[in-house]
């Protein structure tokens, strides 16, 4: 998907509007501020391998 295909960049401009609101929104739920440990902030299935070898 190509966001460029304004000549004024306001495409781009929106997609990376929506991204940074996006971006703030995660930053507003987390625990704590600066840390991003999307392994406790994305609700998992009880059957998906939590437990795995990563």
């Amino acid at each position: 998907m190509r966001a460029d295909t304004a000549p004024s960049g306001e495409q781009r401009f929106s997609l990376l509007e929506t991204i940074r609101e996006f971006a703030l929104e995660q930053l507003r739920h987390l625990p704590r501020p600066g840390t991003i440990d999307f392994s406790t902030k994305i609700p998992q299935p009880a059957h998906s391998h939590q437990s795995g070898s990563l």
